[in-house]
């Protein structure tokens, strides 16, 4: 393998084979970051398990914050922070341009946030603004749980929710429903089976 990467090295091929890797991984982005919010059915309620990176930077100078209160969407935001009662949150708010958004909901509603959340949301209501964690380094992990209580999931907006970043730093929020296990796609497929093969019989009774 070292002589073929030697002759590539010599033949001039190895910068050429190097210079199209480099153009194809700045072309798709490495670098973007994606927070993927999973929304499941709970009983009467919603729980969303969030989770991904941001990638910080193309993003305006953070500023840190402070919130006591858990978390909220409607049309010009959606956030999540630890709950309120005194115990107060330390965010990092980024500027940067929102484009493509849609709250969680068509509606306002309160979103009630798991102890040991990270931090995370968009708002377009005065400047648009990216809350982290404060401290937060560009391309950590963010991990999150919510709960919306007294909905259905039919309520919900699923796809992308924002893109916000510059080219080759962008970054994309996306909402998806949790998808069914495998073994209710096996039973599903042998319902359909089972239903074809009764209405062949019934046709040629």
């Amino acid at each position: 393998m070292w002589n073929d990467l030697r002759r590539l090295k010599r033949t001039g091929t190895f910068r050429i084979c190097a210079g199209v890797l480099l153009w194809c991984c700045t072309a798709m982005g490495v670098q973007a970051g994606t927070v993927t919010i999973i929304a499941s059915q709970d009983g009467n309620d919603i729980v969303f398990s969030g989770s991904g990176n941001v990638d910080t930077t193309s993003l305006g100078a953070a500023t840190t914050d402070q919130f006591a209160f858990g978390g909220a969407s409607q049309p010009t935001f959606f956030r999540g922070f630890n709950e309120g009662g005194g115990n107060f949150t330390s965010i990092d708010v980024y500027a940067s341009d929102v484009t493509n958004f849609d709250p969680l909901t068509p509606g306002m509603v309160s979103i009630f946030v798991s102890p040991g959340s990270d931090p995370f949301g968009v708002n377009t209501l005065a400047g648009d603004t990216i809350s982290l964690p404060a401290g937060y380094v560009s391309g950590s992990n963010l991990n999150f749980t919510w709960r919306i209580l007294n909905m259905d999931i039919s309520a919900l907006n699923f796809g992308t929710l924002a893109t916000f970043g510059s080219s080759g730093h962008m970054n994309s929020v996306v909402l998806s429903q949790v998808p069914l296990p495998a073994a209710a796609w096996l039973f599903i497929s042998a319902l359909g089976v089972l239903i074809g093969m009764k209405r062949r019989r019934s046709a040629s009774a």
